[in-house]
């Protein structure tokens, strides 16, 4: 279950798109950055950290952000 309010920028972006997968890979990306820099700060915070905790490749995360 999401936490984000049905306003909010990711879920607007998503419903310009048909399909949910764009909006559950940005909420996963999402979490997994919010707990690595819960977990170590700044530091703990890498491309390939969050792509192996939201269990996506990194070119999912260079093609998004």
């Amino acid at each position: 279950m999401s936490s984000m309010s049905p306003n909010s920028p990711v879920r607007m972006a998503a419903n310009r798109r048909p399909g949910g997968r764009t909006l559950e890979v940005t909420e996963r990306v999402i979490t997994a950055t919010m707990t690595l820099l819960e977990e170590g700060g700044i530091s703990a915070v890498t491309f390939q950290r969050v792509a192996e905790r939201a269990e996506v490749g990194r070119a999912t995360l260079y093609r998004r952000w």
